[in-house]
């Protein structure tokens, strides 16, 4: 993350399919990250810094268990 912050990049994302966990880190002023979204199913709607964008959680899990099973 501290490489991110570095180069001044705005969002980090961690997606742990292991773990079926969805976070953002938004950087501040400061350049530290802090979490922003954090959720492990349902749907984030609007995503920070991509407003139209919407992630379903439930079927990107879905997805890839269909996957690992084929």
């Amino acid at each position: 993350m501290a490489e991110y912050a570095a180069f001044g990049v705005r969002y980090y994302w961690l997606v742990d399919p292991a773990l079926g966990s969805f976070e953002i880190f938004e950087r501040n002023a400061a350049g530290q990250y802090v979490k922003v979204v954090g959720a492990t199913a349902g749907r984030v709607d609007p995503v920070p810094g991509c407003e139209d964008l919407v992630v379903d959680l439930d079927a990107l899990w879905a997805e890839l268990d269909r996957l690992a099973q084929a």
